[in-house]
């Protein structure tokens, strides 16, 4: 049984609030997407670390809506390419719009995906669902 605990909310300067709100905006602001994945292994134990830290993201009650699940078995990693690809193929030929590609141009993407089966590992999102009954 998950335990919770009363947050008093803490108060702050006009002056400390807008110090302390322009940060996160200037890290994001350098939020930049990978686009070259390496092929270098990586201990278990740094994605099991990393899993584990996403699980802990907040949600709705606390339920954790997701499963994350570590593939290293290259046979489904390819399984995995070979879906997203077809996804993603018929995302640039038939949903796209023309300014949503001319937008992607610059990145030099398209719709497949080679480094699904680079990357050691893919970590992959399952979403929970529930019902009333088993909340």
């Amino acid at each position: 049984m998950k335990s919770f605990s009363i947050v008093k909310p803490t108060t702050y300067s006009e002056a400390e609030m807008e110090k302390g709100f322009l940060k996160p905006l200037e890290q994001v602001k350098t939020r930049r997407s990978i686009r070259a994945f390496s092929n270098k292994s990586v201990p278990a134990k740094i994605i099991k670390n990393a899993m584990e830290t996403a699980v802990t993201a907040p949600s709705g009650a606390n339920k954790q809506p997701w499963h994350f699940v570590a593939v290293g078995d290259q046979k489904i990693k390819n399984e995995i390419k070979i879906a997203a690809e077809k996804e993603e193929k018929f995302f640039y030929n038939q949903r796209a719009t023309d300014s949503w590609l001319e937008d992607l141009n610059q990145f030099g993407t398209n719709w497949e995906k080679p480094f699904l089966n680079i990357a050691p590992y893919l970590i992959v999102v399952f979403k929970k669902t529930m019902t009333c009954q088993n909340l």
